[in-house]
């Protein structure tokens, strides 16, 4: 699986995750595990972000020498 289509579905799956939850809120469920499931995608969303700039920014350096 590549990086964009690792970004693009988490990002839906976090978005549809931040659904379910305002919808619990609303009606006044408990949402602790939908909760845990969110810190999780944002912490692969991160890591994957993370990893990309780390590697823009070796290439930027070696471009530059």
């Amino acid at each position: 699986m590549s990086k964009n289509q690792m970004v693009h579905i988490v990002s839906r799956e976090l978005s549809n995750l931040n659904r379910q939850i305002d919808e619990k809120i609303v009606r006044g469920v408990s949402y602790d595990r939908d909760a845990r499931r969110h810190k999780i995608l944002l912490a692969q969303l991160a890591g994957v972000r993370r990893r990309e700039r780390f590697a823009q920014r070796v290439l930027g350096f070696l471009s530059f020498l």
